[in-house]
């Protein structure tokens, strides 16, 4: 059973099952962990852009120091997007294996599809902007070890 604001809903079935029709172990430490930091991550990246990073007192020219330091960031940045990408990956093969069991959308009501096609197009966003992303560090990086 699970209960939210305003609804109460039966799930016949295993938490396995349960978590695969929502998509979200909220009780799975490392997930939930992983993803708050993700998030951290992000909003403090967006912070430092927002704010110009430096406070204004960025010269034109970087020096080694500073180029080797943002290549770092890159490439931690990368790891994350790339994971991120696996776990997009996974989790569409996954509501697509779902999809095409045999009498998947006899048993499974109709809202329950709904949700699962509204988070295959959710996940299929983010993972089309996570690999957008993935390609704008890709070329980041490649500028800067020019510099180098």
């Amino acid at each position: 059973v699970e209960i939210r604001p305003g609804e109460v809903t039966d799930y016949l079935g295993s938490y396995e099952e349960y978590v695969h029709a929502s998509g979200d172990d909220h009780l799975d430490a490392d997930t939930v962990l992983m993803k708050a930091r993700r998030e951290k991550r992000r909003k403090g990246r967006e912070a430092k852009a927002r704010d110009g990073g430096d406070d204004g007192k960025r010269s034109s020219v970087l020096s080694p120091q500073h180029v080797a330091k943002e290549m770092r960031r890159l490439q931690r940045e990368l790891e994350e997007i790339t994971e991120a990408i696996e776990v997009h990956e996974v989790r569409l093969k996954s509501i697509d294996e779902s999809f095409c069991e045999d009498g998947f959308y006899e048993r499974t009501p109709p809202d329950q599809v709904a949700l699962l096609e509204q988070e295959r197009a959710e996940t299929d966003n983010s993972l089309k902007a996570d690999l957008q992303r993935w390609g704008d560090i890709e070329s980041e990086l490649e500028g800067l070890s020019s510099l180098v």
